[in-house]
């Protein structure tokens, strides 16, 4: 048996069960080449993501609802019983493992001071070559938009990693940056060289959230509405328009 095919088999193996629990997507990614990693990360990731309800998002144009709350809680909790399942299922075979659950915005002590995370999920998502990020800073796919969450664990397995995509696919659209009522998003393509804040206001961002906690009743710092008018999407929503893949 090859190397490669052992690498391969592993692969399928992480992939059967995580979708057959929930995962709407999984990935494998090589994390050797990024900078300021946390310390002892393994060199490999599984990128995971669990699509979010259609219908609830295309009710959050003007901005986040109850049930989109709801939702979002709902996804982090299946993703992160995912990361959970998948962190012990590799340390039982002998792997090392540093599991990183889904993101919200209590669970690091300094978010509120930094607005920024010391592992960013979609750093894995896009070295896994599931998508790219957009001008939103959200990681987008073409199956489903932006309209999922992520989660990753990192692991020495001897897993295949993919391709990632080195530019962004947003092209000239400006449907996010026109829908953005904080005016949060700039407007500029991703790409690799680029400091978030040369597309993205995170502060004009988390201000806007901060008055749908007051004016809304959000439990957390949540809009969507740049989630729900992305073309990619709306296709998600209208699944079954040929293309969205």
């Amino acid at each position: 048996m090859t190397k490669e095919y052992c690498m391969a088999f592993l692969n399928d193996e992480i992939s059967s069960l995580m979708r057959d629990n929930g995962a709407s997507m999984c990935g494998f990614a090589d994390l050797s080449r990024v900078d300021g990693r946390p310390e002892g990360m393994p060199p490999r990731a599984v990128s995971l993501a669990v699509a979010l309800d259609r219908e609830i998002v295309s009710a959050i144009l003007d901005g986040p609802t109850a049930d989109y709350q709801a939702e979002y809680d709902r996804v982090n909790a299946r993703l992160n019983e995912l990361t959970a399942l998948l962190a012990d299922w590799l340390s039982e075979r002998g792997y090392d493992v540093m599991a990183f659950p889904a993101t919200v915005t209590d669970s690091v002590e300094d978010w509120r001071a930094e607005l920024r995370f010391p592992f960013q999920h979609k750093t894995a998502a896009r070295l896994a070559g599931l998508g790219w990020i957009g001008k939103s800073a959200l990681f987008l796919n073409r199956e489903y938009g932006s309209a999922f969450r992520l989660s990753t664990v990192a692991t020495d397995a001897p897993i295949e990693t993919g391709i990632a995509l080195e530019k962004s696919l947003c092209g000239a659209c400006t449907a996010c940056v026109d829908a953005c009522p904080s005016h949060a998003i700039l407007g500029r393509l991703w790409d690799e060289s680029m400091e978030r804040e040369d597309y993205y206001d995170a502060r004009a961002c988390y201000q806007q959230t901060e008055r749908y906690i007051d004016e809304r009743g959000m439990r957390s710092n949540v809009c969507g509405i740049c989630i729900a008018v992305c073309p990619w999407t709306r296709r998600y929503l209208e699944r079954g328009t040929p293309g969205c893949r």
